[in-house]
């Protein structure tokens, strides 16, 4: 098992790469996607270090975990998306504070599957997992083992250089 900042940061990664799709649901109306917005712009601030306070971050946990409950069911593949990154976002405070909680996998798979219910609808989907891919692997690089928060600067370099969904949705 990894440190829970490594756990943190892969968690993170789904979630603010596709950034595009939360986007894409609030101009759609399928929910208000403030909830999500503030969670992930306060779990970028702890992981960087400027946000100090774990109660801080809890507490926009909690009311994230509160909105998430609440989300309709998804009838299209923005909908799944916004469930992953939900799960993702969720899952990268809970790997902060839980030692048990390690969903790197579950969440690579979640985005798998994604690409292989594409496959089946006639999506080529190869450009995206080569995405993926590499985007898994560079932060592997720049988030090591041994991570501790704050994350390295190379890690947010990381997300910003990311210019596009791993759906292919742009930014």
């Amino acid at each position: 098992m990894t440190t829970p900042a490594r756990r943190s940061a892969t968690a993170f990664l789904i979630a603010r790469v596709n950034q595009p799709h939360i986007d894409l649901a609030a101009d759609s109306g399928y929910s208000d996607m403030s909830h999500l917005n503030k969670l992930l712009q306060k779990t970028s601030a702890y992981l960087r270090g400027e946000l100090k306070s774990e109660a801080n971050l809890l507490r926009f946990h909690e009311a994230f975990c509160e909105w998430r409950e609440q989300l309709p069911d998804a009838d299209n593949l923005n909908e799944v998306i916004i469930q992953l990154i939900s799960s993702a976002a969720y899952s990268a405070v809970e790997s902060l504070f839980d030692p048990e909680c390690d969903d790197t996998d579950l969440l690579i798979n979640a985005v798998n599957e994604i690409y292989a219910d594409m496959k089946d609808a006639g999506s080529d989907t190869a450009d995206f997992e080569e995405y993926f891919t590499s985007l898994l692997d560079a932060c592997a690089e720049v988030v090591n083992e041994n991570a501790a928060r704050p994350l390295p600067a190379a890690y947010f370099d990381l997300l910003k250089q990311a210019d596009a969904s791993l759906f292919g949705l742009s930014q």
